[in-house]
């Protein structure tokens, strides 16, 4: 009824206006803090967010939040003296001596960052060498390979542990094979020194071989001593340049002309 007392019509449209219920799926790095959508979070999981759209209708956004995952990788490998270091995405061009550590930061698939450690040893480079005396037709045969004819041959060994710059030397025998005799050298496989054993390594029969030339190398490949007449009254008493060299193994090379014979080979100095 209207104001006049008449009849009137009121008609009413109404809208139910929407609400809003969003899913969101979302990833994220490690130790970054999610804030988007409204969201502030910085684990994994599934969060729900409640507002009110522009019409002023509740509505709800549920966040399922996945955190990706980091690289972290650590890497033990040795590399040769005077090598450089290209494996692993490294480019180490001259690794210093000794075990050095190295790091590596990338973006995997993800966008996240990853770091590779690198410990790297250098090992050093030992140069030592072996000589095969044989007859005529006869082959000598080292690391793999075969040698029929006398020379100087290289072979470089490496290992885990070791790299060993090798010098081959063949040599054909003067003697036939019935009459070519001789007293073997035995070099002593350790040397004693302190606690009242005061004592210079030992070869055994080496004063067989007067002109025989004995020469010791520390572990780096260094010459620290060399005799042309070695006896156990003249030979190595674990010293070099008058200072006393550390427990440890040393090389030796005794090149044995009355017999033309090299022999190569390691021993440990021990000290009380």
């Amino acid at each position: 009824m209207s104001a006049s007392g008449a009849d009137s019509l009121v008609t009413l449209v109404l809208e139910v206006l929407p609400t809003y219920n969003d899913t969101v799926r979302d990833m994220f790095c490690p130790g970054e803090t999610y804030n988007q959508h409204g969201f502030n979070v910085s684990a994994s999981g599934t969060y729900s967010n409640e507002g009110t759209s522009v019409y002023g209708c509740d509505s709800v956004v549920t966040l399922i939040l996945e955190e990706l995952p980091s690289y972290t990788m650590t890497i033990n490998d040795t590399i040769c003296e005077g090598d450089s270091y290209d494996d692993n995405g490294f480019d180490i061009p001259n690794p210093e001596e000794g075990t050095t550590t190295h790091t590596l930061s990338f973006l995997p698939t993800y966008g996240c960052d990853s770091i590779v450690t690198l410990s790297l040893c250098r090992l050093p480079l030992r140069h030592t060498s072996k000589v095969f005396v044989i007859q005529e037709g006869e082959t000598a045969v080292f690391g793999g390979e075969t040698y029929a004819e006398e020379g100087n041959y290289h072979q470089f060994v490496r290992s885990n542990s070791t790299c060993e710059d090798i010098e081959l030397v063949v040599k054909f025998s003067k003697e036939e094979t019935d009459t070519f005799s001789f007293v073997e050298i035995i070099p002593s496989e350790i040397l004693v020194r302190g606690g009242g054993q005061d004592n210079r390594w030992h070869v055994e029969n080496i004063e067989l071989y007067p002109q025989a030339v004995v020469s010791i190398y520390d572990r780096w490949g260094k010459k620290i001593f060399e005799n042309n007449n070695y006896s156990d009254a003249t030979g190595w008493d674990g010293t070099y340049n008058g200072y006393t060299m550390p427990s440890t193994d040393y090389w030796y090379m005794i090149d044995v002309h009355e017999i033309d014979r090299v022999y190569v080979g390691h021993f440990t100095l021990i000290r009380w």
